[in-house]
């Protein structure tokens, strides 16, 4: 497959990622001149291909992170895009400090869904276009399915989607005290202290973790950054947890997309908020949401009958 002179041939790490063979990855430019990397893995079999599948990853999440679930996508003959959202992965970095998971605004990142879509449409790939999002990925696509004047996506499907933080009342509302106050002298940008400098993956000991309660795949995700620190990046900045706060809080108001949805999160989740999930599927009338219990927020990384059964969810949802 050729990409257009508009897109740069981009690294990809297969060595680490696992993932169908056959794919590639481009450095695209958002209408802001960001520069973002998407990957593309083709359906298994030419003939009869189901749609494509775009992969919204959470906060932190370089694309080879989902091979192994490509794989299992591509298996049932859908075509899979993900994407590097600006400041991760190996997409133009936001601040000074190259750890630092910064975002100035949520809405800076539909630029980003715009590059995606642009890069679909360019290679002609299969319709209909499906949803695939995690979590900080789960509130970038609500916002677009929520604005968007065209209906591009048939079905959505999220995991562990980030409708709210688990945070204190309290807390919040002093994460947004400091994110003002880090703006106005200058240091938005600037990694929440005691967050980490560096990357959870390499930080953290497996049993110190919140994301997986599988040893095997804890190792597949850890040893992607050992091998490739440049995907990596630390904590979150002052400025992307006041914008994620604001941009909870603002979903929160708005009624669901008529659209239909899968929701998928663990009974030990920790890193988001169960409560927003909740809601929001409660009344989301073409919804569905399936509690996997033992699962922590990373259902795409649990072990292999989690994975599989998420998995078939998902392609039986979309089908």
């Amino acid at each position: 497959m050729s990409y257009s002179s508009l897109q740069v041939e981009a690294p990809f790490f297969q060595d680490v990622a696992h993932g169908p063979k056959g794919n590639q990855a481009v450095f695209v430019r958002a209408e802001d001149a960001v520069r973002l990397r998407i990957t593309h893995w083709p359906a298994a079999f030419t003939s009869s291909r189901a749609g494509t599948i775009c992969l919204f990853p959470g906060r932190g999440e370089p694309v080879e992170k989902y091979g192994r679930m490509a794989h299992s996508l591509s298996d049932a003959n859908f075509d899979i895009v993900a994407i590097d959202w600006r400041g991760q992965g190996l997409s133009d970095r936001l601040s000074i400090d190259p750890m630092a998971g910064h975002v100035g605004h949520f809405d800076d990142y539909q630029k980003d869904v715009a590059a995606l879509l642009s890069f679909i449409k360019t290679q002609d790939l299969p319709r209909p276009l499906y949803m695939l999002a995690h979590s900080m990925g789960g509130a970038i696509g609500l916002r677009y399915l929520m604005d968007a004047r065209l209906r591009s996506f048939k079905a959505a499907a999220f995991s562990a989607p980030m409708w709210g933080l688990r945070l204190s009342k309290n807390t919040e509302m002093l994460a947004h005290l400091l994110g003002q106050g880090a703006a106005l002298i200058g240091k938005s940008d600037m990694i929440v202290p005691r967050t980490g400098k560096s990357c959870y993956l390499t930080d953290k000991s497996f049993e110190e973790n919140e994301l997986t309660s599988c040893p095997k795949m804890w190792d597949y995700m850890k040893q992607q950054m050992q091998a490739h620190p440049e995907l990596a990046i630390g904590g979150p900045s002052f400025g992307w947890v006041d914008a994620a706060l604001v941009e909870c809080r603002a979903l929160a108001t708005r009624p669901s997309p008529i659209i239909p949805a899968y929701c998928a999160y663990g009974s030990d989740e920790t890193v988001v908020s169960t409560q927003a999930i909740a809601a929001r599927m409660d009344q989301w009338a073409t919804g569905k949401t399936t509690l996997y219990d033992g699962a922590r927020h990373e259902i795409m990384m649990e072990a292999d009958p989690t994975q599989e059964r998420f998995a078939q969810e998902v392609i039986t949802f979309f089908q």
